[in-house]
């Protein structure tokens, strides 16, 4: 186990959120103390090899438990009055001089800290399954010696290893609020960040964004809970190209609706229905060879079996499926193609690439730059996993054009409309710490098929 206890020797806390402005961040973030040993060590006389591999190695080490105490905030808004006050000032000279300066407003976000019993405001960050050699430990131990700030230059703190277990307060898993940590690479991104931006233009901090829990106790483990249910394949002839998803997969979704009204089925809304691709394989054409139906795993009795008369309905034809280019279904039999088999999406993996674009059901607050727009949909992505059931990914990347051999770009795709706004749509490559069995679907539209990904065994470059 390592810990690392913060000591904010002032009893403040001073930084805005990365995302809003006019936010504290609260509790401070992992990925600012990884920032801060970073600058500890790149700032040194000497720059040490031993202190750049523990950095690679803490980089590796994923999301700690964090412990807070009790805390307040506080707005500060500094020279508001003298800078109401301040006249122009003709003689140009003495204008630019910093006496001679305007004194413009300034507002900081302070978190002001409740100290414990023996007076000191702490704030710890365990890594429950990392343990370093006693070399390490010394390394690691110096380097703290070095740290004197976290967020703002006014937030002076010490810092120190703890050899006794802690208690957390905050733990990542969930998704009730989302915290920057380190990941893979991110001693790199922080030197090559620092080589653009110098220490004075303004920049984003690269970090992995990690679903937190505020609670005293471990949270239980997320499970897929939605797209763990009974599947049911289907095939189409003729074969349609991938644009032709939501014109499929919503008019089999509305007779079946159709076919719950009349069987008396009460779950019918809870059913997925997907188109599947042939995509990933060297000779893949990326039309749809046709689709799965889902049904959702906690059916009761009473439930399952109108549920099923309403599906077999729609798939043998009882309840026609009719709409303009529809193509003949019929229910997927033994010979089945591989396209068209569960363990074809369900193999359990680390990577996940999209075979159906990704439907970003959201959009920011207020206008944002392009590098933040970048976090922003990381930050959305991450939650969409969560809320699915899924554990927080340590990587998401996005782009317009396909991951996946046969994939279709997403300008092949019809406009997405949802609540009276177009939507936008985005190919991703997400991996997780471990390996996650599907199917998986991602982003907004899931129960049309959109956002499906397809594992691999390995990372694509």
């Amino acid at each position: 186990m390592l810990t690392i206890e913060v000591n904010f020797l002032t009893g403040r806390y001073v930084a805005s959120a990365h995302d809003d402005r006019d936010e504290p961040e609260w509790p401070p973030h992992p990925a600012r103390l990884f920032s801060a040993l970073v600058s500890a060590w790149a700032t040194a006389p000497a720059v040490s090899d031993e202190e750049e591999a523990l950095l690679r190695h803490l980089e590796h080490c994923g999301a700690p438990r964090i412990g807070v105490g009790e805390a307040r905030e506080v707005f500060c808004l500094v020279d508001a009055k003298q800078a109401e006050k301040t006249p122009a000032v003709p003689n140009l000279v003495p204008e630019v001089m910093p006496q001679g300066r305007p004194r413009q407003s300034r507002m900081f976000w302070s978190i002001t800290l409740i100290p414990d019993r023996d007076g000191r405001c702490i704030v710890t960050y365990t890594w429950a399954d990392t343990e370093l050699s006693d070399a390490q430990r010394h390394v690691l131990d110096a380097l703290l010696m070095r740290v004197t700030r976290l967020g703002h230059s006014s937030s002076l703190v010490s810092c120190r290893l703890l050899d006794n277990p802690v208690a957390a307060t905050h733990w990542p898993s969930g998704a009730t609020e989302l915290l920057r940590t380190a990941g893979a690479g991110q001693l790199d991104a922080l030197i090559e960040h620092f080589r653009r931006h110098q220490g004075y233009l303004p920049r984003a901090l690269p970090a992995v964004s990690t679903p937190y829990t505020p609670t005293t106790t471990p949270p239980k483990p997320p499970t897929n809970r939605d797209l763990g249910g009974h599947w049911f394949g289907f095939e189409i002839r003729p074969r349609i190209g991938a644009h032709g998803l939501a014109n499929l997969t919503g008019t089999i979704r509305q007779t079946l609706l159709k076919a719950c009204a009349v069987t008396g089925a009460t779950r019918g809304r809870d059913v997925f229905v997907l188109g599947l691709p042939n995509v990933g394989n060297p000779h893949a054409t990326g039309d749809l060879l046709g689709g799965a139906v889902i049904l959702p795993r906690d059916l009761t009795p009473t439930e399952r079996t109108p549920l099923l008369r309403a599906l077999f309905a729609t798939l043998d034809g009882v309840s026609p499926v009719t709409g303009a280019s529809m193509p003949r279904i019929t229910r997927a039999g033994e010979q089945t193609p591989a396209t068209l088999q569960k363990t074809r999406w369900s193999k359990p993996s680390r990577y996940w690439y999209s075979a159906i674009p990704l439907v970003i059901a959201g959009s920011p607050d207020h206008k944002l730059s392009p590098a933040d727009y970048d976090i922003w949909l990381t930050e959305w992505l991450t939650r969409s996993c969560t809320r699915a059931g899924l554990p927080a990914p340590v990587s998401v990347e996005t782009t317009g054009q396909p991951l996946l051999v046969g994939a279709r770009p997403v300008g092949g795709f019809p406009k997405v409309v949802q609540a009276g706004r177009p939507r936008r749509l985005v190919h991703a490559r997400i991996e997780f710490a471990d390996p996650v069995a599907g199917p998986l679907l991602v982003g907004g539209q899931r129960t049309l098929g959109f956002g499906l990904m397809a594992p691999t065994e390995r990372c694509h470059e």
